[in-house]
């Protein structure tokens, strides 16, 4: 399990460059061949050669801190504080090889997968199209119900998560879903609805606005993150994953994540000045997965005994995605095609037309509109006005520009003092696109049309 703080020494010794380069070349081959989430470590006793890599994606967290005597790793960077002079996180779709060398350590790390797109384009037509994109999601979802512990979904409504229910449900019956919300959550009764037409064994777990800031600590410490969007989801998921460990016996879960990064979901899209931008920008998300979605999902079930797989961060299925024609994948309001269109239309036959149709709304908010004005509000009564206006002495990196993200800074330091670039910038939408720094969907104009 992720929450598992194991700690690996490195010890190195010479080698010939000729012989270095082909350990590399042999390890880049391996990592660059394998289907699967994973951070691994492999150690050749014989030789003492050592290999580092991480998946794709980074759906599996992995960090690394140098010594004085080496280097160490972990799942956690927390774990490695007590040991360690500097602390990063292992880039995702990356592996090292480490080797000494005229009493030198190096460590280098090496690109094995990257997103990207080839021109030209794929384009079909819609209906070839959208067969391919289900059936591809199809395999990935059969490809992860693989499980010896009790299997179940989060469904939270929206779209991304009610497609990996319906594509479950046809595969497994008497499946268990579940959704969380506070009390005035849009999410909990799309997610009623869904469970209706997928005969799920479905779970509504509704909590108070108090149990969610009653639980910021854990889940800042939990994250190690400071991220303002990423906290406000992270906090209802945490106490879904808490619930699903102590009140049920589901280990493992199937969420939508990754969805709105490759298919551009999120409504700021509507605002894409071009394709080739449209495009660029999925990429960008894409890459920076690991610092967001795929932490909060990976970080909020792991550390409560849970273990996620998300269908959508398929390697086949994504590059499908990416090198599909950006035409069907923009919104285009003039044309009525909404954001995620070409997702929507592949799978419009294995839903409630509603809920397939259903305007995207942001996990943070959807869980309960009033959630995100509660912590706001709360902010206010923690953090002065002086603090707020200087923010930039204490917090020079990364400075908050409001209450709420300057409660989240201080929680994270008093955990993680002075470890702020571990999280490089703060989740906002695309600001050259529009100007809004509030990164809640409901900021934007679009919202409401």
């Amino acid at each position: 399990m992720m929450n598992q703080q194991i700690v690996f020494m490195i010890k190195v010794q010479n080698y010939t460059n000729e012989y270095i380069r082909h350990k590399k070349f042999i390890a880049h081959t391996i990592a660059s061949l394998l289907d699967g989430v994973f951070a691994f470590i492999i150690y050749d006793k014989e030789t003492n050669d050592l290999f580092v890599g991480r998946d794709p994606i980074g759906i599996r967290p992995l960090f690394y801190g140098t010594r004085s005597d080496g280097f160490s790793f972990s799942s956690e960077a927390k774990s490695l504080e007590s040991t360690c002079s500097a602390i990063n996180p292992f880039l995702p779709g990356h592996i090292a090889h480490i080797n000494h060398d005229n009493n030198i350590r190096s460590f280098d790390i090496l690109p094995y997968y990257e997103f990207k797109y080839n021109l030209p384009y794929f384009q079909e037509s819609e209906h070839d199209i959208t067969y391919q994109i289900r059936n591809l999601l199809v395999d990935s979802v059969k490809k992860r119900l693989m499980s010896e512990r009790p299997l179940g979904i989060f469904l939270s409504g929206g779209l991304d998560s009610s497609i990996i229910g319906a594509i479950t449900a046809q595969c497994r019956s008497n499946i268990d879903s579940f959704a969380v919300g506070f009390n005035d959550s849009p999410d909990i009764e799309a997610a009623k609805k869904v469970a209706k037409a997928l005969k799920t064994n479905h779970h509504s777990v509704e909590f108070s606005l108090d149990d969610g800031i009653n639980v910021l600590h854990d889940v800042i410490k939990q994250l190690e993150t400071y991220d303002i969007t990423t906290i406000r989801a992270s906090t209802p998921q945490y106490l879904l994953s808490k619930y699903i460990n102590e009140k049920t016996d589901i280990r493992v879960l199937l969420s939508g994540e990754g969805a709105d990064e490759l298919f551009g979901g999120y409504l700021y899209f509507h605002y894409a000045p071009n394709e080739i931008e449209f495009q660029d920008e999925t990429i960008r998300l894409m890459k920076q997965l690991y610092q967001y979605d795929v932490l909060r999902t990976d970080r909020t079930t792991a550390g409560n005994g849970l273990e996620v797989r998300v269908p959508f961060l398929d390697k086949k299925f994504i590059d499908f995605v990416l090198n599909l024609h950006p035409k069907y994948k923009k919104p285009n309001m003039d044309e009525g095609k909404i954001e995620k269109y070409i997702l929507r239309k592949a799978f419009e036959n294995m839903l409630p037309k509603d809920i397939v149709w259903r305007k995207k709304d942001a996990f943070s908010d959807a869980c309960g509109y009033g959630w995100v004005p509660h912590i706001k509000k709360y902010a206010e009564s923690q953090i002065t006005d002086l603090q707020l206006e200087n923010a930039k002495e204490l917090f020079a990196f990364n400075t908050p520009t409001t209450k709420e993200g300057y409660l989240y800074r201080q929680i994270f330091e008093s955990y993680y003092p002075n470890k702020s670039h571990w999280i490089p910038d703060i989740w906002r939408p695309n600001q050259d696109w529009v100007e809004e720094k509030e990164p809640s969907a409901t900021s934007l104009s679009i919202f409401n049309q």
